[in-house]
């Protein structure tokens, strides 16, 4: 006889029912879910010359950021991670990085001369330090509240201070970043306000701008404040840095944010840990808080793979030089400093190449008979001289004599003739962080 279900039954059942059938949608909605941007993009960024694929990275060896365009640098340039850097975009207010640099080298500007505030000054709007027209402020305050706080208003003022107009200024702005090398740049406003102008740049162009502007101490301090207050021409105005990668990461130095509707959130940036300065620049990212992660992500990434390494400690033995003079024998050549450089984990060993000059007559210690040469691929990152150890005598006139006869014999007979000189270094083997 078959059995009835109670009520109770049947309605858990049913229940158990539905719970399946929605588990299952809610799979089924995972797996359709598009996958990550880094998952389809990784491999088309580069880590330095070489793109992720070529490289063979893993997805948790690439940086997992937001950005559409960006560039990670060390102060010399070198470029450690990018993606699509030559590619123009508006940038924005890292715009006022040039207009600031214009500033600091008009020499008949000084931080305490007075600007008077023009109408199209007072009149620029949007990010602003409330600029009065007709009262005057400092080039010192006008720059903080530029640099610090982002001032549009601060940008005009400090054109029409240097130029007469801002159509001026920026014809300035573009013969300063031609002169930089900045070739694939155009500046159309002091600002970086982009409506109905041509106004772009690239990633690459501005890490240079910004490793430039930085050799300027001024430019430095300024960039590194986390607050400012400043004249508006009627009063004190308090503002906080519009940075926030400051807090978020040891050694943050600055520089600068940006965004407009075209260019999307961007961020400028530099930090410097144990020694090591680099140079970040995210253009395009999705959100205010993207630009700050994606920056905080590539420098922490940076300073994870490139390091300061000691290459090798004074008096190492470099190579053994052969003497001409002799037939067998040699005079160890020694590096006589500690040498330094920084190594980029994914280009793989350092090759230590020694060049050895023909050595003949008396050597003194301390004579500097060759050099060292330490190479990751093709890129020369440290170079040292090396010197004798000690001093090694050349041959008597009657050794000389005997040396002469012992290499006529080898010529006509076969035999040594010369000692053969010989590097006593081996490849540095460099092993990839594991993040």
């Amino acid at each position: 006889m078959q059995e009835t279900q109670s009520p109770i039954q049947t309605r858990a059942a049913r229940l158990l029912g539905n719970l399946a059938a929605l588990a299952l949608v809610a799979l089924m909605l995972v797996c359709a879910l598009p996958k990550a941007a880094l998952a389809t993009t990784s491999g088309t960024d580069r880590i330095g010359s070489l793109t992720a694929t070529e490289r063979g990275c893993t997805i948790k060896q690439v940086p997992n950021v937001t950005c559409t365009y960006g560039i990670l640098t060390d102060a010399d340039g070198n470029v450690l991670w990018s993606r699509q850097p030559d590619a123009q975009t508006a940038m924005a207010s890292i715009t006022k990085v040039m207009t600031a640099i214009l500033v600091l080298e008009d020499s008949s500007l000084t931080p305490q001369t007075m600007v008077t505030i023009g109408a199209d000054a007072a009149a620029t709007g949007e990010s602003e330090v409330g600029l009065v027209a007709g009262t005057q402020v400092s080039v010192n305050d006008l720059l903080q509240g530029l640099l610090v706080h982002s001032g549009n208003d601060c940008a005009v003022a400090l054109a029409d201070a240097v130029s007469g107009s801002s159509d001026a200024f920026v014809a300035q702005m573009n013969a300063k970043a031609q002169e930089l090398g900045m070739t694939s740049t155009k500046f159309a406003t002091p600002s970086g306000l982009d409506e109905n102008v041509d106004h772009h740049s690239t990633a690459s162009d501005l890490v240079l701008m910004c490793r430039y502007a930085m050799s300027n101490e001024t430019f430095r301090s300024i960039v590194a404040m986390t607050k400012c207050t400043v004249s508006n021409g009627q009063q004190q105005v308090s503002f906080d840095s519009t940075n926030e990668l400051f807090g978020m990461l040891d050694g943050v130095e600055g520089i600068k944010t940006g965004y407009t509707s075209k260019a999307g959130n961007c961020l400028a940036s530099a930090a410097v840990q144990n020694g090591l300065e680099l140079y970040c620049v995210v253009l395009g990212c999705p959100t205010e808080k993207d630009r700050f992660t994606d920056s905080q992500a590539l420098l922490n990434w940076g300073f994870a793979h490139y390091k300061q390494m000691t290459l090798a400690t004074a008096g190492t033995d470099a190579a053994e030089v052969a003497l001409t003079d002799w037939i067998d024998r040699t005079v160890t050549a020694e590096i006589p400093q500690d040498v330094q450089a920084s190594v980029f984990d994914f280009d793989g060993a350092v090759d230590q190449v020694v060049n050895i000059k023909d050595v003949s007559g008396d050597v003194k210690k301390g004579q500097v008979l060759g050099n060292v040469q330490w190479k990751q691929g093709d890129h020369v990152i440290a170079t040292s001289s090396i010197v004798a150890a000690e001093d090694a005598k050349a041959p008597a006139w009657y050794e000389a004599f005997s040396i002469a006869l012992r290499r006529g014999w080898a010529h006509v007979f076969g035999g040594q003739t010369q000692a053969e000189s010989q590097s006593l270094l081996d490849p540095i083997t460099i092993t990839p962080a594991t993040s």
